[in-house]
Order: C-alpha cells, then structure tokens, then sequence
C-alpha cells in the first residue's frame, strides 16, 4: 500500500518565492508602472429545477448570488502584472445545506528579459463546488462538494527569431476537500511547445506533455502525449486550427476485499489490499474556427478528443464539441447562444462494467445595457445528460435554469502614468 500523499503548501510557498525572486527591482517595477484598478458586481436571481443534478429525488429551488470582482493591473514597457479576484456568495431558499460563499483569485506576472526571451509565472486559489465546473468543464456529472485547489505555473518562452519560438512550462497544484467527500488531489505536469511561423497566414507547432495525478484514495493516472496542430488565417473575419496527435494514460489503484487466510492460530477472516494497474491509449483531435460574418454577428465552433480524469478518480476519454453565436441587435442590446455537447468513456477499473455519458446544455441569453455602466441580462438553459452502462444500469438526469443578472461596473478607480 503506497502512502498517503501528504497535504503541504508546496505549490503555494514556490509561487510566492518565485515571485519575490522573479524581479530584481520590485520597488522600481511599482513606481514606474502604470497601474489601474477596475471593479464590478453581479446580481443574480436564478430558478433551478434540479439543484444536485441528479436522476431522482430531484429539488427544485430559487437562489440568489452576489459577486464583486476587481482586477489590479500594472505595466511598463517589459513587465505585466495582473490580479484578479472574485467572491461569491450563494443563498437558497430551501436547500440551505447548498450554501456557500466561493472565491476565484489569480496573479500573473509576465517579464520580458529581451526581444527573444521572456518568463510567465501565475498562482492561484479558488473555492469553489464540483458540481458546476465538472459539468461545464467535462460533462460528467458530481456530487456537490467545496474544494479549495491552490497552485502555481512558471512557463519560458525563448524566440530566437521571428519566425521560430519554443515555451517549456510546468504546474503544480494541489485540491483539497475540506468536508471529505471526495479524495484530495496532487497534480503536476510538464509541457514543450515549439511554433513555426510559414508565412503571414500560417501557423504549425507542437505540444507535447506529461501529467501526473495523485488522488488520496492510492490512485495515480499518469497521462503522455503529443499534438501537433496547424493555424490559418484566412483573412481578418476567419480563423481554422487543426490537430492530431497520440496519448498514453497509466491508471494505478489499490483494491481491497475479505478473504479467509491461515495463520499459525488457524483459519482467520482478513481484509487484503492489492496493487493493480491499467494501461489505456487513444488518439488526440483538435479543430476550432472562428468567424465574424458581419459586424453583428460571430460564431465560434470547437471540436476536441482528449483525455480527462475525474473527482472520484477515473480516467474518461473525452469528445466535446463547443458553440457559440454572438448577436448585436442594437448598440444596447446583444444576444448570445452557447451549446456544449459532450461524450466521456470510461471503462471500470474495479469491474468490467464500461460507461458511457452524453451531456448537453444549450444556454441562450439576451444583455441588454440599461445605463452607460449599468447591464441587465435574462438567460436561461437546459441541461440532458445521460449514463449508459454495459450491464443497463442507465440513468437519465435533466435540468431547466432561468436567471435574471444585473451587473454594475465602475470606471478606472485611479491610474498612475
């Protein structure tokens, strides 16, 4: 049995050195800078008829959020610097147990040392639930549980010449689960990106990468693979990006069960743990295009297959396909439609029972500005989402949301030139 990985602020004490050591003249960097603070608030009121997202017993409930946001931004003519930071507080009306307050706060610190070589370091901490980012982000549907992750990125991007540059970064982060319900995570990965310039028009580069991720529970899922990809420009209201590529996954997990063994005092009754592990592969697809058909209307459309590890520990093979339609009906008002579609398969690591979940949520949404600072928006979606299992155990989960958001923002607080 591997030991548990042990809870330490790694990422978070590395974030902070770096960023004290990353400038060798931070008080110059702060006089010189030219620096702005910008602000805002959200005001929600939500209906949801199917608050835990699940295929029974399902709660339907109103609930209200407040969010403030600011970002502090400063810049000279080598360096940038951003934080940005959010609080949200959530109240339902009769699922009280659901509520919560949840942050999303983030530094970026970017520093060009000469026109070939510059340096990106970011940390971060959120709380958030696993409820709605693991559906927005794979489709594959959670319990709801508040987590804290914290982490911290550094990336080097060298640009020999104009037409050549290769970055090699890595992150660390760490997700912790203050309430148990699920296993706590360590992640790490390592990343090389080369890009070559063809012409004006033409873009082709490579990603290659390394991830490893260590959940509490003794389950490691260690992910290698490459990407190489091609980017045109088509003219100035339309943009392609292709690529393919290969993957290898290794699951490692420990499973466990009662069994009768013989001891020197006889036949005794033992709990027995063993070591197994899993090998999976899968090609990699990446496709996006982007255009602007007239002056009011955008579309957006992305294709990917790629691998995704889940909160409970499992490795998906994930397909997903991303839309989105921007339309400006008039100086004030703006319409918007999102569709998200995606498949995940997973096969059992402690049965042969495969799976199966198809996720759709269709979101469209109309923002209309009421005063030169002052939005409102009136939105709604649904959300289908279905597990097919190989034994017939299937389950079917639908939901409907509508909201009502005003969002208010202020100007520029204060700027130094």
């Amino acid at each position: 049995m591997r030991k548990p990985i042990p809870d330490k602020t790694l990422p978070a004490a590395l974030a902070v050195l770096a960023v004290l050591c990353f400038l060798p003249r931070p008080v110059a960097l702060c006089r010189a800078a030219d620096w702005s603070l910008s602000s805002s608030v959200n005001a929600t009121e939500s209906y949801d008829s199917n608050v835990r997202f699940r295929s029974y017993n399902e709660d339907d409930d109103f609930v209200t959020s407040i969010q403030p946001k600011a970002s502090l931004k400063g810049q000279t003519d080598q360096t940038l610097f951003q934080l940005d930071a959010d609080l949200t507080g959530e109240k339902y009306i009769n699922n009280t147990d659901l509520d919560g307050i949840y942050t999303n706060d983030k530094i970026n610190l970017n520093h060009k040392w000469s026109e070939a070589l510059e340096t990106d370091v970011n940390t971060f901490f959120i709380r958030d639930s696993t409820l709605e980012d693991e559906l927005q982000e794979s489709g594959v549907q959670s319990v709801k549980a508040d987590r804290n992750r914290y982490g911290f990125g550094l990336t080097q991007i060298w640009a020999p010449w104009e037409t050549f540059s290769v970055s090699l970064g890595g992150d660390a982060a760490k997700t912790v689960y203050p309430n148990g319900e699920r296993t706590d995570l360590t992640y790490w990965d390592l990343s090389l990106g080369p890009k070559w310039s063809l012409n004006e028009r033409d873009l082709i580069g490579a990603n290659i990468y390394y991830q490893n991720q260590d959940y509490s529970d003794d389950t490691t899922i260690r992910n290698a693979g490459g990407l190489l990809y091609w980017q045109r420009q088509f003219d100035e209201t339309t943009a392609f990006s292709l690529g393919a590529g290969y993957r290898l996954t290794w699951n490692e997990y420990t499973t466990g069960g009662w069994g009768i063994v013989w001891t020197n005092a006889g036949y005794r009754l033992k709990y027995m743990e063993e070591e197994e592990d899993e090998t999976d592969d899968g090609f990699l697809f990446l496709a996006t295009l982007n255009k602007r058909w007239t002056e009011a209307l955008n579309t957006s459309l992305s294709l990917k297959r790629d691998q995704y590890s889940s909160t409970d520990a499992r490795s998906y093979e994930r397909n997903q396909a991303v839309a989105h339609l921007h339309y400006k009906m008039s100086d004030i008002t703006a319409l918007d439609c999102d569709l998200n579609y995606s498949l995940n398969t997973v096969s059992g690591t402690e049965s042969e029972d495969a799976e199966d979940v198809n996720y759709l949520c269709v979101t469209p949404a109309i923002t209309r500005r009421l005063a030169e600072d002052l939005y409102i928006q009136v939105a709604g979606s649904y959300t289908h989402q279905t597990d097919d299992y190989d034994s017939g155990a299937d389950a079917t989960t639908e939901r409907y949301k509508t909201w009502i958001m005003f969002t208010y923002s202020w100007p520029r607080l204060w700027e130094n030139h």
